[in-house]
């Protein structure tokens, strides 16, 4: 009985040592393949960033050959659009379009006449820079040559009845310094005028069918928002001009009031500045409006002429009629900065002039006025107009694209 049971348990724990020993060798079989397989991933996954490495790489390598040939594609390019510029420069006639500002080649064809066939499209800040340099060119001629009627203008304006009933001819270019001075900044004008023209015809023809009095309407807003900017930056010169120009005569006529203006307490002059702009600007920017629309209206009628003094005559008219129906405001003007009062005070000052001189008043120094604003100025800036066109051209295509086209070969051989 007792070796009955001490063989069945023999034979229990022969099966548990069976079970336990295949245990095991699971176990262990299990183990040596999860130690396989992960080394079989780890190279695997080694093998794959190598093959990644080396894409990467090649992928790299690809990219900068792509863009060292695209870089020279694009040189050669550009030095094949100069090489043709230059050829065609030499047979057609370059001309900036008055309307969209951009550069045209044009033929002369026999048969179908004028053919225009883009050159370059001008950029604002092409517009801007050549509207300025062009400006300061005629702003310095018209600065010189204007500025001694425009003293006995204001001299007049004044001082109505001068030393003795006598006008002065002496120091006539008193003050001329701050103006010369000012001689660039005034040229934004030209910048500003061109911009703005230029954004407004660019507007309305993509609404609207192109009329004549578009151009009428363009130009005048463009001229008016050109002299607002332009006497932003004058003020201050125009300021140390007036008192200059017309220290002279109170001195001779007036020397109380002379003494008296002299005794005052001075104000900070961006005080006086800021007072006057608004007043310069109400006097001037009508009448420059007005000459413009007049101008531009007179140019576009069926039967005006095509020719250099037709322009200059028509510029003239509209230079006087524009100075004869504004010199009520510039009248007051002159009164208003000598009194350092602001534009606020205009409805009285005309009234003080009306009451004191009558309509006479309105009127002081209309006879100078007319000469420089009107036939001068009109002459003077009528040529003007004409060289401005060619001036600005100039810098266009001869400085400003020589420039872009030098710094571009420049940049071409040091990449």
């Amino acid at each position: 009985m007792s070796r009955l049971g001490t063989s069945r348990t023999a034979r229990r724990y022969s099966k548990g040592a069976v079970a336990a020993v295949l245990f095991g060798a699971l176990v262990s079989t299990s183990t040596m393949f999860q130690i396989q397989e992960g080394a079989l991933v780890n190279e695997a996954r080694h093998e794959l960033q190598a093959i990644q490495s080396l894409d990467v790489e090649e992928l790299k390598h690809k990219e900068n050959a792509a863009k060292r040939a695209g870089d020279d594609m694009g040189k050669f390019e550009r030095q094949v659009e100069r090489k043709l510029q230059q050829a065609v420069d030499g047979v057609a006639r370059v001309k900036v379009d008055s309307m969209s500002e951009d550069e045209y080649w044009i033929f002369d064809v026999p048969i179908a006449g004028q053919m225009k066939i883009l050159r370059k499209r001008t950029s604002t800040a092409e517009v801007v820079i050549g509207g300025f340099l062009a400006g300061c060119v005629l702003e310095l001629t018209n600065t010189v040559l204007l500025y001694p009627l425009d003293t006995m203008k204001t001299r007049l304006q004044a001082n109505p009845d001068g030393a003795g009933g006598q006008l002065r001819f002496d120091r006539l270019f008193d003050g001329l310094g701050p103006v010369v001075a000012m001689v660039p900044l005034l040229s934004v004008f030209w910048s500003v005028k061109d911009v703005v023209r230029r954004s407004i015809i660019g507007f309305v023809t993509q609404q609207l069918s192109w009329v004549a009095w578009y151009d009428v309407i363009a130009t005048g807003l463009a001229a008016g928002a050109g002299e607002a900017f332009y006497f932003a930056l004058k003020t201050p010169g125009q300021l140390l001009k007036i008192k200059q120009q017309t220290e002279a005569v109170l001195e001779d006529s007036k020397p109380a009031l002379a003494t008296l203006l002299l005794q005052a307490p001075p104000r900070p002059f961006w005080e006086e500045c800021l007072t006057s702009y608004p007043v310069l600007a109400l006097s001037e920017v009508p009448q420059v409006m007005l000459r413009s629309i007049i101008f531009v209206w007179l140019h576009s009628q069926p039967n005006a002429a095509s020719f250099i003094g037709y322009d200059i005559l028509i510029f003239t008219i509209a230079a006087a009629i524009s100075a004869l129906v504004c010199t009520p405001l510039d009248v007051a003007r002159t009164r208003l900065l000598l009194d350092g009062r602001g534009v606020q005070e205009l409805p009285s000052m005309l009234v003080s002039i009306f009451r004191e001189e009558g309509a006479a008043g309105f009127f002081a120094g209309w006879l100078p006025r007319l000469m420089w604003n009107g036939v001068t100025v009109g002459i003077v800036l009528g040529l003007c107009r004409m060289s401005y066109e060619d001036i600005r051209a100039l810098f266009l295509l001869d400085v400003l694209d020589g420039l872009e086209n030098g710094a571009q070969a420049f940049l071409d051989v040091l990449s």
